[in-house]
């Protein structure tokens, strides 16, 4: 979905769904969802402590967003990173905040 600031300023936000692995061939929705990216001046990812494996995910969104247009995969990005409050994922935050940092060129 779609959320747009009013025309004083702010901010218009993009929902985009989870990529799979060739949407930028045409998998899925893929293409779909990465027309909608080509608006936007910076890239939020949501990527989920708990995954089983979270830098697999960070690496599949970069390579989606690469092979569709480089112009969408080189805009400014921010990682957030969620589910922290699960135990498990929790063990593990400070080497997964150490290598997205490292993937992201902030290391």
């Amino acid at each position: 979905g779609y959320y747009k600031a009013d025309e004083h300023g702010g901010m218009t936000l993009c929902d985009v769904p989870g990529l799979i692995d060739g949407a930028s061939e045409g998998r899925g929705m893929g293409i779909k969802f990465l027309r909608h990216i080509e608006r936007c001046r910076t890239l939020i990812h949501m990527i989920s402590a708990d995954s089983e494996d979270p830098l697999h995910d960070y690496d599949s969104i970069q390579h989606e967003l690469r092979q569709y247009n480089t112009q969408v995969a080189n805009l400014p990005q921010v990682i957030v990173i969620n589910k922290c409050d699960i135990p498990e994922a929790r063990d593990r935050l400070p080497e997964l905040m150490k290598e997205l940092r490292k993937r992201a060129g902030h290391s």
